[in-house]
């Protein structure tokens, strides 16, 4: 008499599913390593950009999106966005983003008394900490 259990024989769906895990499992690995072994260094390279203006309650909302193009990270983001009226009279804005990871994009909002439209608008960064 056989003492010995059976095995049971693994069914298509069963390798099937082992077959994409492993797949899925290999490609992770492989794009983290290929991410490690590529990263590059270097400062971060912060751009703003400035959307057109709306009036909400009786300000003017600016959306600012500010975008890190460098290869690490920013913290504590400062920004100052200046409206120059004709007359030569300016209206300043700061915002500050907590945090900037490499390649990504973080968005805010300035508010101003005279409308954007009438004025040039600019904005720059008035400096950031690296973690």
């Amino acid at each position: 008499m056989n003492s010995e259990p059976q095995r049971e024989q693994k069914n298509w769906f069963e390798w099937l599913v082992f077959a994409i895990s492993l797949v899925l499992v290999l490609a992770l690995v492989g794009y983290l390593c290929r991410d490690i072994w590529t990263a590059r260094s270097g400062p971060p390279d912060i751009e703003i950009t400035l959307s057109p203006a709306s009036k909400r309650s009786g300000h003017y909302v600016v959306p600012v999106t500010v975008t890190n193009r460098g290869y690490e990270s920013a913290e504590a983001v400062h920004l100052e966005v200046t409206l120059k009226k004709k007359s030569g009279e300016e209206e300043r804005a700061e915002v500050e983003l907590q945090f900037l990871p490499r390649g990504s994009t973080r968005r805010a909002v300035v508010t101003f008394e005279s409308d954007p439209a009438e004025a040039e608008v600019s904005a720059r960064v008035l400096g950031h900490r690296r973690p």
